[in-house]
């Protein structure tokens, strides 16, 4: 069910928290009604962040695009966003997400966080948040690809206790996250 749908798990995701410069930011599912504030996300990025987050450079996000990713069913898409401001003020800055893999157990994980609020424990938190969703929408493994010069993403996954295997291919690991021994 998507999340306009449904108030109550749209709400029990709601929350802030405050960052490492002091601001406090919120945590909340994405909505369709995000569209244009992902395609304004992705703008901010650097090329740097585009290649570490898609593993090569997009250089634009298609509307269809952004809206496949701003579409969440809670079960086989859940998609959390950081964001400041209110209404029409509102901007995202970071957005989390998995899917559920046809193993049914396992999904792949994907974060960016825009530039200018990296190494601010954004990162961290949102991938904390989407473990506990993914566990908590009954998915054992939490797992992906990550480039082995992504080092906050490196850093990130280690710190939650990812199990981290050796080279898919040349500068590629996969990270791994048994939900079960989690927290």
């Amino acid at each position: 069910m998507l999340a306009e749908n449904n108030p109550w798990q749209f709400s029990k995701y709601k929350r802030p928290f405050v960052i490492r410069n002091g601001s406090t930011v919120y945590v909340r599912p994405i909505q369709r009604s995000d569209v244009d504030r992902l395609l304004s996300l992705t703008r901010r990025f650097s090329r740097e962040t585009m290649y570490l987050r898609f593993h090569h450079v997009v250089t634009k996000m298609s509307r269809e695009e952004a809206i496949r990713f701003c579409t969440i069913d809670y079960d086989h898409t859940f998609a959390l966003v950081v964001t400041v401001g209110e209404g029409d003020n509102e901007r995202l800055l970071a957005v989390a997400r998995y899917y559920r893999l046809p193993s049914e157990d396992s999904a792949e994980f994907a974060i960016v966080v825009a530039d200018r609020y990296q190494k601010q424990g954004i990162g961290t938190h949102l991938m904390q948040e989407l473990a506990d969703a993914a566990k908590n929408g009954g998915i054992r493994y939490l797992q992906g690809d990550v480039l082995v010069e992504n080092k906050e993403m490196m850093h990130i996954i280690e710190s939650c206790g990812f199990q981290v295997a050796e080279e898919l291919e040349e500068g590629v690991y996969r990270a791994t996250l048994d939900l079960h021994t989690y927290r």
